[in-house]
């Protein structure tokens, strides 16, 4: 027994070699169902040979010719370039059988039940079609169709530069709106960053990149925005004195006052660049309110102003230097 494949023409030419039969004693007669070279349809064909000498005794040799069924006209592989509408309609002849008609019988992988003109997945699918001569199956053959985008997508919304003032801790919480993605063919993508709105930052800039990439695997594109966050407070002065009031020296009407030395912290530079006085501590003070203003200025600029107030008051009563001496006198006629 033997297979062989169908052609075209729906029937095979098969060649074999011929059995013999041979007798001792009398002449032997051949007769045979088929010879070589004899076309065969598809299926499973009995060749017999039947041998019979002079006195009528027979033999027989017999042998199976399978003509296995094959597609002749099976769609070459096929690939599918979406544009911006992403369109993927795969479009092909159905395979035929011997007698023209369409094998109905098939299977694809990875998505079942896609026939032609039906819209294919981004990627490789293999369609397969099998085909079935009663319960037997004859043959599979199997296909592509790869279905590529090489669009990839773009940002759509997307959030600008962000400035804000840091808190006390130097730090400041941001928020801005997640950017949209716009794509020719995946419905809804959401972007990706290592940042998030809400998110607290530290002093400075920070670059916020969000990444986007399609079900096609196109290299992913990014988009990117900074978030600063600025020293906008100035420094914090620690240990300024509170108003005070003094008593004036007799001797000049003046007072002389000293204080501990003024220090100064800032939210964001571990020290304070410089600490401006309109009077130092020991200094000579007038009579009346007197003004004592600080200034202290960090890195960025910042100079926060306070202030304190000095009263010098006089508490030593006039010194009488000369006063005259009780006096006496007549009213005159008007009686004064």
């Amino acid at each position: 027994n033997f297979t062989v494949s169908i052609t075209s023409s729906c029937t095979t030419t098969v060649s074999w070699v011929e059995p013999t039969a041979t007798d001792p004693n009398t002449p032997v007669t051949v007769d045979k169902s088929h010879s070589p070279n004899d076309d065969f349809p598809a299926g499973t064909t009995t060749v017999t040979y039947t041998f019979t000498n002079s006195i009528g005794q027979i033999s027989t040799c017999s042998f199976n010719v399978t003509v296995k069924y094959q597609f002749f006209d099976l769609p070459s592989n096929q690939s599918i370039t979406v544009g911006v509408s992403c369109n993927r309609t795969a479009l092909w002849v159905p395979p035929s059988d011997c007698d023209g008609n369409v094998i109905v019988a098939y299977s694809t992988s990875p998505q079942s039940d896609l026939e032609n003109g039906d819209s294919f997945p981004i990627g490789v699918t293999e369609v397969t079609y099998v085909a079935l001569r009663g319960a037997f199956l004859d043959d599979i053959e199997s296909f592509t169709v790869t279905v590529i985008d090489n669009i990839a997508p773009t940002f759509d919304v997307t959030p600008g530069n962000i400035t804000t003032a840091a808190n006390n801790n130097c730090e400041a919480v941001a928020n801005w709106t997640v950017p949209t993605v716009l794509d020719n063919c995946t419905s809804s993508i959401v972007p990706t960053s290592p940042f998030s709105p809400g998110d607290t930052f530290p002093f400075g800039t920070t670059v916020v990149t969000y990444s986007a990439q399609d079900e096609a695997g196109n290299p992913a594109v990014d988009y990117s925005f900074n978030v600063t966050v600025e020293d906008q407070t100035g420094p914090e002065f620690t240990n300024l004195p509170s108003n005070r009031t003094v008593t004036a020296s007799a001797v000049n009407c003046k007072a002389t006052l000293t204080w501990a030395v003024v220090t100064a912290t800032d939210n964001c530079i571990p020290s304070v660049n410089a600490i401006v006085t309109s009077h130092a501590s020991g200094s000579t003070f007038d009579l009346g309110d007197t003004d004592v203003t600080y200034t202290a200025t960090d890195d960025e600029g910042n100079e926060p102003i306070e202030s304190f107030k000095i009263t010098v008051v006089d508490a030593t009563p006039p010194e009488v230097v000369s006063c005259s001496n009780n006096i006496n006198v007549a009213a005159t006629a008007s009686c004064t």
